[in-house]
């Protein structure tokens, strides 16, 4: 039940940063998503604002998710979005 909520948490994240991207009309991706990378692009930017103003997206998103379940790639991007 805690890997359940854990990614429902996750997706939340994501859905809110997507939602938030699209009513401001900007790009999702950067130029070099890496983590030494300065500038990430706009939505792992803001998965790791969110995560770092809550405490429970702290626990699931990005580093904390498992690596074949971060749900940061375009592919699953896409698909939030035609949802």
């Amino acid at each position: 039940m805690e890997i359940k909520n854990a990614y429902h948490k996750r997706l939340e994240a994501s859905v809110t940063a997507i939602r938030w991207l699209l009513l401001q009309g900007l790009p999702f991706r950067g130029h070099d998503e890496k983590e030494s990378s300065s500038n990430r692009g706009n939505f792992v930017s803001l998965l790791t604002l969110l995560s770092e103003h809550d405490p429970e997206y702290a626990k699931v998103v990005l580093k904390m998710a498992p690596g074949n379940c971060q749900l940061i790639s375009p592919v699953v991007q896409k698909d939030i979005i035609h949802a």
